[in-house]
């Protein structure tokens, strides 16, 4: 699983080099799949071609099974922390394959953005794009999934604006904002007068209401 935008072949043949000189590489990292039976090499790409091309029948990984998913979800988020340091195209392209996938694209931004070691704000707007993109066979949803305590649960999508970058929705103008206040606020006027003797109830609603003339 490429996370990359695409190979760096002078990376390669450096490795090649590297190679021929007897040098010892750090471990890959594959995911096993054993449902479908297929090896997911997550971490270690350059490292892998570089030894094939060397002839040699393979290098040193260390293995762990889990799902297609789970091993998208990995490769995420390699080289972030070792190897060539990865430019905003290569975040960028992780995010993507993540999102085009039918179950991780409905995770939490957070939740993508810990995991591909990235900023919510790059998920949120490859997210956008993506959900714009007539091309793109999955849309947005009206659930997430998130994870608590090992456990995964269903939660709904948060909202978006109207495009007017006021953060209101169609139903959360101004307007409609302050009706609401004047609503609670009336309900609560409402609320302590009954809770007054009741020669007292009528003057006290009449000289609150007042206040909200």
């Amino acid at each position: 699983l490429q996370s990359r935008e695409k190979n760096d072949e002078k990376l390669i043949e450096d490795y090649l080099d590297a190679i021929a000189n007897g040098a010892k590489f750090p471990p890959g990292s594959v995911v096993f799949d054993p449902e479908s039976g297929i090896l997911y090499l997550v971490d270690g790409i350059h490292r892998a071609v570089a030894h094939d091309k060397a002839g040699k029948e393979g290098f040193t990984v260390t293995i762990r099974t889990g799902t297609e998913a789970e091993a998208l979800l990995a490769a995420s988020g390699s080289n972030a922390t070792h190897g060539k340091k990865r430019s905003n195209k290569d975040k960028e392209h992780a995010v993507v394959q993540v999102l085009r996938h039918p179950v991780l694209c409905r995770y939490s931004n957070n939740f993508i953005a810990k995991e591909a070691k990235v900023s919510p704000q790059l998920v949120d707007k490859v997210r956008e794009m993506l959900e714009k993109d007539p091309t793109n066979p999955i849309r947005a949803s009206s659930s997430r999934l998130a994870q608590r305590n090992g456990k995964t649960y269903s939660v709904s999508a948060p909202k978006k604006d109207d495009g007017d970058g006021t953060g209101n929705t169609p139903e959360e103008t101004p307007e409609a904002v302050i009706e609401k206040v004047v609503k609670r606020i009336i309900a609560g006027i409402e609320k302590t007068a009954k809770s007054l003797p009741e020669e007292l109830q009528d003057a006290f609603a009449r000289e609150m209401m007042r206040g909200l003339d």
